[in-house]
Formats: structure tokens, C-alpha cells, sequence
């Protein structure tokens, strides 16, 4: 799902439970410029930390394996917890200096936290009304914001098959789009929300494990 209206539009903001935000974006250029930087910076294997990331940096990382495609045609969420969000922009506001979009996704999140007097917990993108992507990551979300969540998600991990956990983390270490600490994360939200990709793969030797992901993720996104 994709939309080619521009104009670097701000977002539409929604406080969401748990101190989770979800922002909405009508473009999805205008939504993968806004986080490219700062999801990068957050789980990306080489670019995680690096706070004078740039652009640049992050379309060489992706070069192999988009084949030609650019960044913004090809990634349609994000998700960062709002610690890594908060510490990433307050350095990369004077080390790079901001891009446009990601001034409007500041200054819509600052506006909508200020009138419901929240604090940002985690943040979640998606383009308007792609309802898949706002449950793929929204279980992200919820992973980082809700401890009761979290180890509800953990114990099925723990308790999983061996060989489709490994099968599964294999797949994380050789898309080069995921730094380690977060492949827990990243396969409980995809057996929680939907299998996609090389991950179809593996589904046959889940034998339906599946499913109580899926279950744990119904009871909590409500």
C-alpha cells in the first residue's frame, strides 16, 4: 500500500494506550523520510547509534538488497521506542540538523502530547488505513510498553521449536536490516500479526505455534 501525494504534509498524531503514539501519514515519501534516520539509528546492524547518520548513510546500507529501489519506495511502518526517538533528534538537531519532515513529525507529536499532557512512550507509523501495518506495529509497541505484554510473548518464544527460532533468527542475520538485540522483537510481532516474506518459509515448521501469538496480541491491542 502506497500513496503519491506530496508536499511534505505533517502527520496525523493519535495517543494511543501505554503512553504509545501512532502517527499517520497520507505519503508514504513523505513518512519514510520523516523516520528513515532515526529507525536506522535504532535497529539497523551498522547504523544503530550513530548519531550524525544521514540519508546518504542509510540508502548505501539498504543498496544490496533493495536492488535499485529507493528507501522511500519500499518500507511502509516504523516503530522506536521513545527513549531512542527523544535521544536520537536532541543530537541530530545540532550534529546534522533536522530534514522538514522530520521538523513536522516533531512539532505534530510535541502538539498532540501537550494538549493530553503525555509523555512519549513508544512511537508507531503507518499510512492512513493500512490496518495490517498498524497491528504489525503496534505488537512492536506493545512488546516495549506493556511488561505484561512482553512476557506474555517471551515465554511463547522461550517455549517455541528450536529449529523454527533458529530458522527464523537466520533469516534477521542475513536481511542486514536487523541489528541482534532486536530479533525477539521482530519475530513476535510477525507471528503475532502475519508471516510475510522469506518468513512464509518457515510457517510449515511452526505447526500452528502461531497462533497463540496471535491470541496474546488480540487480548492486548484493544
Amino acid at each position: 500500500m502506497s500513496k503519491e501525494i506530496k508536499g511534505n504534509t505533517p502527520p496525523v498524531i493519535r495517543s494511543l494506550p501505554y503512553g504509545i503514539v501512532l502517527a499517520l501519514y497520507e505519503c508514504q515519501e513523505d513518512m519514510c523520510r520523516a523516520f528513515m534516520r532515526v529507525q536506522e539509528f535504532y535497529e539497523n546492524p551498522t547504523l544503530a547509534g550513530i548519531y550524525t547518520i544521514t540519508r546518504e548513510d542509510v540508502e548505501e546500507a539498504y543498496r544490496p538488497s533493495l536492488k535499485g529501489k529507493r528507501y522511500e519506495e519500499c518500507f511502509v511502518g516504523f516503530n522506536v521506542p521513545g527513549g531512542v526517538f527523544n535521544s536520537y533528534f536532541s543530537q541530530a538537531s545540532s550534529l546534522t540538523g533536522l530534514h522538514e519532515e522530520e521538523t513536522l513529525l516533531l512539532e505534530a507529536i510535541a502538539s498532540e502530547l501537550m494538549v493530553h499532557d503525555e509523555t512519549l512512550n513508544y512511537i508507531i507509523a503507518s499510512l492512513i488505513e493500512d490496518v495490517d501495518t498498524i497491528d504489525h506495529e503496534m505488537a512492536h509497541a506493545l512488546y516495549h510498553a506493556s511488561p505484561e505484554y512482553r512476557g506474555e510473548m517471551d515465554g511463547l518464544i522461550k517455549n517455541m521449536d528450536a529449529g523454527a527460532k533458529e530458522a527464523i533468527y537466520a533469516i534477521f542475520a542475513s536481511g542486514g536490516a536487523y541489528h541482534q538485540s532486536v530479533w525477539d522483537d521482530e519475530l513476535q510481532a510477525n507471528l503475532a500479526t502475519g508471516l510475510s516474506g522469506r518468513l512464509v518459509n518457515i510457517a510449515e515448521r511452526l505447526g500452528g505455534y502461531e497462533f497463540a501469538f496471535r491470541e496474546v496480541f488480540s487480548k492486548y491491542k484493544a
